[in-house]
């Protein structure tokens, strides 16, 4: 399983939250892109992570500077940022599960 808020904030140091979990002890290797409206260049993210079997873990996947930089202008003048991440993940015996996921990117909290 591969979950995450449809809606965050970025998180300090330009992170995103996913959530997963395994049957079996598993790799799981999140790829996805960041897409700005507005903007025809697209971003690369990537996280990997190794999965216990039945254990619930926070995985968090990291915008580059760059990506970083244009979202955060791009969410400030009201924009829509999208990051669409695939999430796949390969057990022991080979067996593999997909799983796609969208996430917004919010505007800040006021402080």
């Amino acid at each position: 399983k591969v979950r995450g808020r449809k809606k965050q904030r970025l998180r300090r140091g330009g992170k995103v939250r996913v959530r997963a979990k395994c049957s079996a002890d598993c790799r799981l290797a999140l790829r996805g892109k960041v897409r700005v409206a507005g903007s025809r260049k697209r971003f690369k993210v990537k996280a990997v992570r190794q999965l216990i079997a039945g254990k619930r873990v926070v995985v968090k996947v990291r915008l580059s500077k760059r990506a970083l930089r244009k979202a955060r202008a791009a969410v400030a003048q009201r924009k829509r940022v999208k990051i669409v991440l695939r999430g796949k993940a390969s057990g022991v015996a080979g067996k593999a599960a997909a799983k796609r996921l969208t996430i917004v990117l919010r505007r800040p909290a006021r402080r």
